[in-house]
């Protein structure tokens, strides 16, 4: 929704103005006022998108009006009205950008008319600006996606992306060379401020990524993605300035890399620890390895990264020593990374992506691993789903809770796996529910502080930094929820509150217009006949006569 701000020393004008376009079916919000100075304060307050003003005005002129609002707000269109028909001003006005130029003596029909070629000129901005950097943003946010999305193939061992490594290489734009090895190392936030939300760690991961590179990339060409809420992978080659032989993993260009990244390493957790307040772990490869290699040595590095739980800051260079070790693993590392994702795909609701991989998993129980490993390695991921104050009670209504943590008690796997799948399915269902819940709620706070402040300021801008939401937002979300505009409820509380005050015969009319927010007499007479046909005082004799109201013809 756009914002139309009506500036005139006039307020016959402005009340006019307010009352006639908010029935125009503009998408405006319409507010007015009745000195440059008003329109200063809404100026600093909100973004105005179209500014109605007189020209002629006390204290400063509708010229100096448009200037200071193209300092705040380059992008809004003025529309002068005006009683006179002056050349000069009009030359003045088009030089410094205005829209349109009206008469008062042109009528409604010339302001809505000039209103609508002002929206008209704003969608057509808008939708080309949009298009241009929306598509680059879309592309560059697709091609990380895909970066990454290509990355953990590579990291789980999945052959046809191995196969295809040159070709998407090139296609996805990555800045490693697909023929030479990698040197891959894995960075780990050992631990997250719980006051943190879902959007303050991305920044925070984000902010990482940035320190690591501006320290890697004076000696190598780094590469990096996020794993999960935590974890950082890093792959680093050479940045082709060595003029020595890079194919070879044991190479003297490959040593010094090595040895760069490793001290490297060790300045960037100072720096995070300095700057960012955070505490992360580093396992680095002393050597590079393979793309084809790739899978075996990352599960390395998660498991000297995860061998001392609870510690902080480690730095650990891992020289490959005890293969066997790693090799022994693979299962239990691909099980914990599907876990993980398990856990993210709750997080951001993806339902179906939830329930697929969970069928999958207990499908393989017994071929890859033992059924019981297989069921307490999911049981957490539920336990911490069922912490949520909502979602338990709508849970225990669906499942016997006690069940989830005793496999011995299910009649047999086929069971087992048939209770998880319905515990999953009723923790989404209160999950859908809950955004509703709080909508309503959002609606109902909305009602009650515009029936305890009918006197005050109930612009939709006011009403939303009340509520702590966007107009824009709020505008719409109010709409999709009652099927009416803000501004029709304002009006109609307005409306129901006078009429209560009138039937009352000890209040004064200028006390009711005070109580129900009306400043201009004649808006609010104009305002009350419209809606009711009849005067506030002919509505009062009616009232007091106990004859109501007359039928609608």
């Amino acid at each position: 929704m756009y914002r139309l701000l009506i500036v005139d020393n006039e307020t016959y004008v402005v009340d006019g103005l307010v009352e006639y376009l908010s029935t125009q079916e503009l998408d405006l919000e319409v507010l007015g006022v009745y000195s440059a100075a008003e329109a200063l304060a809404w100026l600093n307050r909100a973004k105005i998108d179209i500014l109605l003003s007189d020209i002629r005005m006390p204290a400063m002129d509708g010229l100096q009006l448009q200037q200071e609002t193209m300092r705040r707000w380059p992008r809004c269109k003025v529309i002068f009205l005006s009683g006179y028909n002056d050349f000069a001003y009009v030359q003045e006005a088009m030089r410094q950008g205005s829209v349109d130029y009206i008469l008062k003596t042109e009528g409604d029909d010339a302001i809505v008319a000039a209103i609508r070629q002002a929206l008209a000129r704003i969608e057509d901005e808008m939708a080309a600006d949009s298009l241009l950097s929306g598509a680059k943003k879309r592309m560059k946010n697709a091609l990380t996606l895909m970066q990454k999305d290509y990355m953990l193939r590579l990291l789980s061992g999945d052959r046809a992306a191995l196969r295809s490594v040159t070709r998407q290489f090139a296609e996805l734009e990555l800045p490693l060379d697909p023929n030479l090895p990698v040197l891959p190392a894995l960075v780990k936030i050992d631990e997250w401020d719980r006051q943190l939300g879902p959007s303050d760690r991305h920044l925070l991961q984000y902010a990482v990524q940035n320190v690591a590179e501006e320290y890697l990339r004076m000696s190598t060409v780094p590469f990096s993605f996020t794993y999960d809420w935590s974890r950082i992978v890093w792959l680093l080659q050479p940045n082709g300035l060595h003029s020595l032989d890079l194919s070879a993993p044991d190479s003297d260009a490959w040593k010094l890399t090595s040895r760069f990244a490793h001290g490297m390493f060790e300045c960037i957790q100072s720096t995070c620890k300095e700057l960012l307040k955070l505490s992360v772990s580093i396992a680095v490869s002393a050597k590079p390895v393979t793309w084809s290699g790739l899978e075996s040595q990352f599960e390395r590095l998660r498991t000297r990264l995860g061998r001392n739980i609870g510690s902080k800051q480690q730095l650990v260079l891992d020289e490959g020593s005890d293969e066997g070790a790693a090799a022994a693993l693979p299962d239990y590392g691909s099980l914990l990374r599907k876990c993980e994702l398990l856990e993210y795909y709750l997080e951001n609701d993806l339902r179906d992506e939830f329930m697929q991989m969970t069928a999958a998993l207990l499908r393989s129980a017994g071929e890859d691993l033992p059924a019981e490993r297989m069921y307490y390695s999911l049981v957490p991921i539920f336990l911490g789903a069922l912490g949520a104050e909502r979602v338990r009670p709508e849970a225990e209504s669906r499942a016997d809770l006690s069940l989830l943590t005793r496999l011995d008690l299910h009649r047999d796997w086929s069971a087992a796996s048939e209770y998880l799948l319905e515990l999953a399915e009723a923790i989404f269902d209160v999950r859908v529910k809950e955004p509703d819940n709080e909508r309503t709620e959002l609606i109902r706070r909305i009602h009650a502080y515009i029936g305890l402040h009918l006197a005050e300021d109930l612009s939709l801008t006011r009403i939303a930094d009340v509520v702590g939401h966007s107009p824009g937002y709020l505008s719409r979300l109010y709409k999709s929820q009652t099927g009416q505009g803000l501004s029709e409820h304002v009006s109609e509380s307005r409306l129901n509150r006078t009429k209560e005050l009138l039937a009352q015969r000890h209040y004064r009319i200028p006390d009711i217009m005070k109580a129900t927010g009306f400043v201009s007499e004649h808006y609010f007479y104009r305002f009350f006949k419209k809606a009711t046909r009849m005067t506030p005082l002919e509505y009062r004799n009616r009232a007091l006569e106990g004859k109501g109201e007359p039928p609608i013809a």
